[in-house]
């Protein structure tokens, strides 16, 4: 199997064993319910596409930097603050969809609004 489409599933987990899918390069887990992903999913080294907006995640796993095949990376309508520091390791990343977050913090210091702030 090279492609899985679990969106709108209102699911609230993904086992830890979907690491064992290996073969994976599309996974789209979009309009759930997820809180969190697994750190397993570091070991989907295949994918290059990977949907988790829509969700309720305030975090992503630092195994997602293992993902250097990744082409795009869909984040957007989550409760993420901060964009994650892994994303410096997807040498492939050509598309990263962080709208609608409540982003305040970038890895190389505040947003804007933050320093018209100060």
């Amino acid at each position: 199997m090279t492609t899985l489409w679990l969106n709108g599933n209102e699911l609230t987990a993904v086992p830890d064993t979907i690491g064992n899918l290996t073969a994976l390069t599309t996974l789209g887990l979009s309009d759930n319910q997820l809180t969190a992903v697994p750190e397993t999913i570091g070991n989907l080294t295949s994918l290059a596409w990977l949907g988790l907006g829509g969700n309720q995640l305030t975090a992503v796993p630092m195994a997602i930097g293992n993902l250097t095949s990744l082409i795009t990376l869909g984040l957007s309508d989550n409760q993420l603050t901060a964009v994650p520091k892994a994303i410096g390791n997807l040498i492939s990343l050509a598309e990263l969809e962080l709208s609608g977050n409540p982003i305040t913090e970038r890895p190389n210091g505040p947003t804007s609004t933050d320093a018209e702030r100060a």
